[in-house]
């Protein structure tokens, strides 16, 4: 975990406002070469490094913030206008760290920036507009992992979450998926690595709920462990995957000490989606214009072949 000394004020020359995805993937390189004069060295070789290191999630506390409207409880999104200054060092941050920021059509209106944050209208929803328990998981599932040979676009590879606002009963979990695997034998590795799982797609997403059948839940490449483990949306399809699945339940509750984080105002976490597994707590908003609200954006470490010309998205 690393701790940012006077930066909360840290403020851009540049003062323009915009809704469009395009004006920050287009200014994100010149914001990244601000924060690049202002940030500890150590703090910038790791983030610069982070890609191609085995490190798999950071953690920086008291990024800036600048003034915040309330909580977007109705709607679950609000323009960028409204954060600029948020929306800006999470593009500087990609910038810097040479991740790609990318969406996907059919979620969250294709725009880049998902707003986390327990959304009236769905205020029972497992997912990132409710507030009950949301097991561990990896964004995306049904999508195409590294190393996976695949028509479907691929799975992000990086997940930044960045508080805004916090609520210490929001308790979120990250695990290393190389820790899971080690508590796994050669022939539930195996298993996991075979098309016996069908996976649902999120609930996230607008166009339905297809599921993808017959296929891996881990994949191996370059000697690392990929994986589209979701307890919510993944599904045996006989008996030696249905094992497999209870047995890395198994190891999540019992085996291992997962890194937990209430999020406080300022802290910026990104993650290496595939190789780790995410969870957060249930917890109870009080629509009060103060509820917890984490900015969310998704990255690749290279620009995809079926990005869309002159757009963040990608086609699902």
């Amino acid at each position: 975990m690393y701790e940012l000394d006077g930066l909360r004020d840290f403020l851009w020359q540049e003062n323009h406002k915009s809704n469009n995805d395009i004006y920050f993937l287009e200014n994100m390189d010149s914001w990244s070469n601000e924060l690049r004069r202002v940030l500890d060295k150590a703090l910038l070789n790791t983030l610069t490094n982070f890609s191609s290191s085995n490190e798999t999630a950071i953690l920086i506390r008291g990024c800036p913030i600048g003034n915040l409207p309330d909580t977007p409880v109705t709607s679950g999104y609000i323009e960028s206008e409204h954060v600029m200054l948020s929306a800006k060092f999470l593009f500087a941050m990609f910038g810097l760290m040479k991740i790609m920021p990318i969406s996907y059509t059919g979620e969250n209106s294709g725009k880049a920036i998902r707003h986390i944050v327990p959304k009236i209208s769905q205020n029972s929803q497992i997912g990132s507009h409710g507030y009950l328990e949301f097991n561990f998981h990896v964004d995306n599932p049904d999508l195409s992992l590294i190393g996976e040979e695949s028509k479907r676009p691929p799975c992000l590879e990086y997940l930044a979450l960045y508080c805004l606002r916090g609520d210490s009963q929001a308790i979120t979990e990250l695990i290393d998926l190389k820790d899971i695997v080690e508590f796994m034998s050669d022939d539930e590795i195996k298993i996991a690595q075979s098309n016996q799982f069908n996976i649902q797609r999120p609930n996230s997403f607008e166009d339905g709920n297809p599921s993808i059948k017959n296929a891996p839940l881990f994949t191996k490449f370059n000697g690392k462990y990929y994986s589209r483990y979701d307890f919510h949306n993944i599904q045996s399809t006989n008996n030696s995957s249905s094992t497999v699945l209870n047995k890395i339940n198994e190891i999540l509750v019992n085996k291992i000490n997962p890194l937990k984080i209430a999020f406080e105002t300022g802290d910026f976490l990104i993650f290496k989606n595939q190789e780790t597994m995410h969870k957060r707590s249930q917890f109870t908003p009080e629509y009060n214009g103060n509820e917890r609200w984490l900015m969310r954006l998704f990255g690749m470490k290279d620009t995809p072949q079926n990005h869309l010309h002159n757009q963040l998205v990608l086609r699902s």
